[in-house]
C-alpha cells in the first residue's frame, strides 16, 4: 500500500509541480498591473485557484487526510475538534456562522494564518489576534449583508466583499493529528442567516477529504431539516461517522416532582434505537446498512476534558461516563482505522485526481476571458508589430547589400539628363515668362528690386519647383530600375 502511494505522490508532484510554477510567474505579474488594467479583473480568480493548488501538493506530499465536521450550529463541531486534536482551539471556531473554513493540523512550530475571498494570505502571530481579526471580520460582513440585501440582491462575498475571510489554518501541538496525519476542517454552521456559500464551499471541499463526521444533538437528532442536509453529505463521501452529542448533565422532571437523569444519561441507546426505528429516513438506513454510515453516542463535553487533562471527570467515573468514555475512544479508533486502511488510501488517490480536474477547470476559467482575453489581444499586436520590425530588419539588410556609390554615380547621371530633356518646354516657357516681366517693368517706372521681387521671383521660384518634381520623378524611376535588378522591392 505504502508503495503504490509513494508512487502516487511522486508522479503527482512530477506532473504537478511545473503548472504551480508557471501559476506562480502569472500571478506575480498579474499582482504587478493596475487595477484598471483589463488584466487585473482575472486575478481574484487565479489567486484562489493557486491557493487550492499549493494546498493539494501540499497534501500530496505529506499524505495528508482531510476530515471535514458539519453539523448544525452549537451542535458540538468545536468541542469535538479540541477532543480530536487533544488542543484547545475552540477560540478561533466559536464565532457562529462565519462563512469560512477553520483547517487545523499538527506543526511544530505553531503557525496561523487567514486567507480572503480576494486570495490575500495573512500571517498571524497568534490566537489573541486571531480572535481580534475573526470579531472585526464579523462586524465588516455583517454591514456588507445587510447593505446587499438591502438592495434586494443575492450576497456574494467573492464579488461583495472581498475582504472576507475564507478560510483559517492553525498548525499546532496536537500529538493525536502528528500520529494519525489528519487535518480537522471545521465548517460554518448550517442553518444560519450566512448560510451563502456553504454548499459551494462543502460540494468544492469533497474533493480533498477523506471523510466526514455529522455532529448533531439529541435535541436535533429526530429534526427532519437536519438530515436533509446529511443526505448530500451521504452522495458526497464513501464514510460518514454520525456524532450523537449527549448532553449528560441533562434532568427530567419526574411525576413525583424529583428530578432524574435523563435518558441521554441513563440509557443513551433507548434514543438511538427511536431514531433508527423512527426517525431515520430511507437513505440514512441505507448507508448504515451497508456500514458506510456508522453512529456513535457520545459526551464530547466528557470526552474533551479528558483529551485536554481537564478536572472535570472524577476520579473514578461511573459506569455511564466509562460508557460514554469508550465510546469515544471507539470512535476514534475506527476512524483511525479508516484514514489507514485500503479505503482510505482509494479515497485519497480518487479524490486527489478529482480535486486536481476541479482546479484545473478553475485555472482555465480564471485565464479565459479575463486574462486570455487581453492578452489575445496584445499578443495579436505585438506579433502584427514584430513581424513589420522583421521585415524592415530584412529591408536594411538588402539595401546595406547593394554597392551604392557606383550606383548612385550613373543614377545622377541619368538623372541629369532625363530632367534636362524633360524641361526643354519649362526652359523655355520660364524664359517668356520673365522676358514680359522685364518688358513691363521697362514700361513701368518701379524700381529693380521691384522688378526682382514681384516680377522674376514668382517665376524662378515656380521653374524650380517644378525642375525639383521632374528630378525627383527621374530619381524615383531610376531608383525602382535599380532596386529592380538588385531583387529590392521598390516599395521599401
Amino acid at each position: 500500500m505504502k508503495t503504490l502511494l509513494s508512487h502516487f505522490c511522486e508522479e503527482f508532484e512530477r506532473r504537478a509541480s511545473p503548472l504551480m510554477s508557471a501559476v506562480d510567474v502569472l500571478t506575480e505579474r498579474l499582482e504587478a498591473v493596475p487595477e484598471s488594467d483589463a488584466f487585473a479583473a482575472g486575478l481574484p480568480g487565479l489567486a484562489d485557484a493557486r491557493g487550492d493548488l499549493a494546498e493539494l501538493l501540499e497534501k500530496v506530499a505529506e499524505q495528508r487526510a482531510y476530515v471535514i465536521i458539519f453539523g448544525p450550529l452549537k451542535s458540538g463541531k468545536s468541542t469535538l475538534m479540541n477532543a480530536l486534536a487533544g488542543a484547545y482551539v475552540s477560540e478561533v471556531t466559536t464565532l457562529p456562522a462565519y462563512p469560512c473554513m477553520v483547517y487545523v493540523s499538527h506543526g511544530d512550530p505553531a503557525e496561523l494564518s487567514v486567507t480572503h475571498y480576494d486570495g490575500r494570505v495573512e500571517q498571524l502571530v497568534d490566537l489573541a489576534a486571531t480572535r481580534e481579526l475573526m470579531s472585526v471580520a464579523h462586524g465588516k460582513l455583517v454591514d456588507s449583508i445587510c447593505e446587499v440585501e438591502a438592495r434586494g440582491e443575492d450576497f456574494d462575498p467573492a464579488e461583495d466583499h472581498p475582504d472576507a475571510l475564507r478560510r483559517i489554518d492553525i498548525r499546532m501541538q496536537a500529538e493525536p493529528l502528528a500520529e494519525s496525519g489528519a487535518v480537522l476542517v471545521d465548517t460554518p454552521g448550517l442553518y444560519s442567516r450566512m448560510k451563502f456559500g456553504y454548499d459551494l464551499m462543502t460540494r468544492e471541499f469533497r474533493d480533498a477529504a477523506a471523510s466526514a463526521i455529522f455532529v448533531v444533538k439529541t435535541d436535533n437528532l429526530f429534526l427532519e431539516q437536519v438530515f436533509d442536509e446529511f443526505a448530500d453529505l451521504l452522495r458526497l463521501f464513501s464514510r460518514i461517522f454520525l456524532v450523537v452529542n449527549l448532553d449528560r448533565a441533562k434532568q427530567d422532571l419526574q411525576p413525583d416532582g424529583h428530578l432524574a437523569p435523563s435518558l441521554e444519561r441513563s440509557d443513551p441507546n433507548r434514543i438511538l434505537e427511536a431514531f433508527e426505528s423512527l426517525s431515520m429516513n430511507a437513505d440514512v438506513k441505507e448507508a448504515w446498512q451497508e456500514g458506510r454510515l456508522k453512529i456513535y453516542p457520545i459526551d464530547l463535553l466528557e470526552a474533551a476534558s479528558r483529551r485536554l487533562g481537564g478536572g472535570g471527570l472524577a476520579a473514578s467515573p461511573d459506569s455511564q461516563q466509562q460508557e460514554s468514555l469508550a465510546a469515544f475512544d471507539g470512535f476514534t479508533g475506527d476512524l483511525t482505522e479508516y484514514l489507514n486502511g485500503s479505503e482510505a488510501l482509494t479515497a485519497f488517490l480518487h479524490n486527489s485526481l478529482r480535486q486536481a480536474r476541479t482546479i484545473f477547470t478553475r485555472l482555465e476559467e480564471a485565464c479565459g476571458p479575463a486574462i486570455a482575453g487581453p492578452l489575445g489581444n496584445r499578443l495579436h499586436y505585438w506579433t502584427t508589430e514584430a513581424q513589420r520590425g522583421e521585415e524592415l530588419v530584412d529591408a536594411f539588410a538588402r539595401l546595406d547589400a547593394v554597392p551604392w556609390e557606383p550606383t548612385l554615380a550613373e543614377m545622377r547621371d541619368d538623372v541629369i539628363r532625363i530632367t534636362r530633356e524633360q524641361c526643354s518646354d519649362l526652359r523655355r516657357k520660364t524664359a517668356e515668362e520673365a522676358e514680359a516681366a522685364l518688358a513691363r517693368w521697362y514700361d513701368g517706372d518701379g524700381s529693380f528690386a521691384a522688378l526682382v521681387q514681384e516680377g522674376l521671383r514668382a517665376v524662378l521660384v515656380e521653374c524650380r519647383d517644378a525642375i525639383i518634381e521632374k528630378a525627383a520623378q527621374a530619381a524615383t524611376e531610376a531608383l525602382g530600375r535599380e532596386a529592380s535588378g538588385s531583387g529590392l522591392d521598390p516599395q521599401v
